[in-house]
């Protein structure tokens, strides 16, 4: 290991270079450098690719190393590869070598050249557009790696997360209450515990739930067990109101839109199930912390009986006043009019992801297929029907080397066998997916949805959140001889995390005199479409969508 006293080089001196002399000798004293005749080594074996390497050029001592928070200045140079540990380096200028920073932060601002490698272990690593970097940038935030001063020297120590017992969501185990038409608010709480170093580390997991306008009480439990670390069994028991189109909007934001705006934006189809059943699940093994990019998968399955009955009606408080029905509002909802019935189901289903830095690719699959007795007292109205339900969805996101970002999604489902079940039956129209036509004014057992977004960053970061100007061109069918419908958008996009508040307009083939507030009404869905030529403006939060399909069982939090 070198001395790097002499090894930081700066540019050519100013003219004040003689009589700054003595400050900068001061300087380079103090500096990390002149600490820095120090060995460092792993205490254990090197866990990855990168950590080898980083032990390969312990112990053949061609290295830097500094353990104190350091600047480069655009004029500073260090001449062999360099190595940071426990520290941070904003730098901004050159390193002719590879750069390893462990347990600490990585700044490369502008003007920063590294002729070699950067690999950031445990650590932090921001970087700018113009630094250039030779060979390759390996970013592993999540290594379990540690460093501390150890008998004159610093050793590098592997650090797991200790197993917790209990696991809970939200605040102390509440979670985001929902609102909605059928039942109110609705409070929940609950949490996981795990009995580690029992065989079979057996789990259990329970919810509560409150509806809040009639008194009652819904709720999840399922008791689990882990024959191996990839592989989850268990018997659970549900009761609760549920919705297959939450795959239109997020939850939180229905609630929302619905408290403030009334009944006419809760976009929402809601039905009531009891079910109980087992299911399980497996899961890809948890990738290395050297390919935190490695795809990863999961199949799931559950079998049991599951009873459905119609949702309610309680119309709640809005802020707006609008809790009545209007028109043929609820004869757009399948699930206020389906009977009591109860099925033997099984569903089986499989998911792929697959997340980098500069964006993810997901995709979902399920089957379900039911036998549902007939109806004693209404043979003729209620047959008996053995259906066979598929749903498929994807998406993805991608950041291009010009900077703009391309993302995508698509949702399939169709009934392959029996007659669709009143529950299974999906709606198209409004913000959320077509916002120039009126929610819920497509339906039907099969349906096809896909969209494609053009994001152009105009202020903030691509990693925490910013303002955007998106395009969108949407296209949507329902059942086999129903004519496509689509929908080209645009507008600008408020960007936090995972989270997106659009505001724009959509133009598309529409029905004469509609406005995003208007519900399905009889008079107006049998007007003949017309191609609209003034857009309609609306207002949006979205979020990555889920690829689970509908229904399917949650997975388990104690898997990798």
């Amino acid at each position: 290991m070198r001395n790097t006293a002499g090894t930081i080089r700066a540019g050519r001196p100013s003219a004040t270079a003689g009589r700054t002399a003595a400050l900068a000798i001061a300087l380079v004293a103090a500096s990390p450098a002149a600490t820095l005749a120090q060995a460092a080594w792993f205490a254990e074996g090197p866990a990855s690719r990168e950590q080898e390497r980083l032990r390969e050029l312990f112990e053949a001592g061609d290295y830097e190393l500094w353990t104190q928070d350091t600047v480069l200045a655009v004029t500073d140079t260090v001449e062999t590869n360099l190595v940071v540990l426990g520290a941070s380096l904003r730098s901004a200028g050159a390193v002719h070598g590879d750069l390893f920073v462990v347990d600490g932060d990585l700044f490369l601002r502008d003007g920063a050249r590294v002729r070699g490698d950067v690999i950031a272990l445990a650590s932090g690593y921001y970087d700018s557009g113009p630094a250039e970097v030779g060979g390759e940038v390996v970013y592993r935030p999540n290594a379990s790696l540690r460093v501390r001063p150890s008998r004159g020297g610093f050793e590098i120590i592997s650090q797991d997360e200790p197993r917790r017992a209990w696991d809970v969501d939200g605040i102390w185990g509440v979670r985001a209450p929902q609102y909605q038409r059928a039942d109110g608010l609705v409070p929940e709480i609950g949490g996981l515990y795990r009995a580690w170093g029992v065989p079979g580390n057996p789990e259990i997991e329970a919810i509560g739930r409150v509806r809040i306008a009639d008194s009652g009480l819904d709720g999840y439990l399922r008791a689990s067990v882990h024959p191996t670390a990839q592989v989850r069994m268990g018997v659970f028991a549900e009761r609760g109101t549920f919705t297959i189109d939450d795959w239109i909007r997020p939850a939180p934001y229905n609630s929302l839109a619905y408290l403030f705006a009334g009944r006419g934006q809760d976009a929402f189809d809601y039905f009531v199930a009891a079910q109980v059943g087992i299911d399980g699940e497996i899961v890809s093994a948890r990738p290395p912390v050297w390919e935190e990019d490695a795809p990863t998968w999961r199949l799931f399955f559950s079998a049991g009986l599951e009873e459905i009955s119609p949702a309610g009606d309680v119309a709640p408080f809005t802020l707006s006043g609008n809790t009545e029905l209007e028109g043929t509002w609820s004869r757009w909802y399948s699930g206020t009019a389906s009977p009591l019935r109860a099925a033997f189901v099984v569903r089986a289903g499989f998911e792929w992801d697959r997340t980098r830095r500069t964006g993810w690719a997901a995709f979902g699959i399920g089957l379900e297929q039911g036998w549902l007795p007939e109806n004693a007292d209404a043979p003729e109205v209620h047959p008996a029907n053995n259906h066979l339900f598929v749903e498929a969805r994807a998406n993805f996101s991608t950041l291009a080397s010009w900077g703009h970002t391309l993302s995508g999604h698509a949702i399939g489902r169709a009934h392959l066998q029996g007659d669709p079940a009143a529950q299974r039956v999906s709606a198209l129209g409004g913000v959320g997916n077509l916002p120039n036509i009126p929610r819920g004014s497509v339906r039907g057992g099969d349906m096809a949805y896909a969209e494609a977004t053009y994001g152009v960053p105009l202020l903030g970061s691509l990693d925490v959140g910013g303002v955007d100007a998106f395009a969108r061109v949407s296209a949507a069918t329902v059942e086999a001889n129903t004519a496509g419908r689509g929908a080209v958008s645009g507008g600008l996009s408020l960007r936090f995390w995972g989270w997106r508040a659009e505001f724009g307009a959509a133009a598309g083939q529409t029905l004469r005199g509609y406005r995003p507030d208007m519900t399905p009404d009889a008079a107006l869905l049998d007007s003949s479409p017309d191609l609209g030529t003034s857009p309609v403006v609306f207002f949006e939060i979205a979020t990555r969508r889920a690829v689970r399909p509908s229904r399917h069982s949650r997975p388990s939090r104690s898997l990798p």
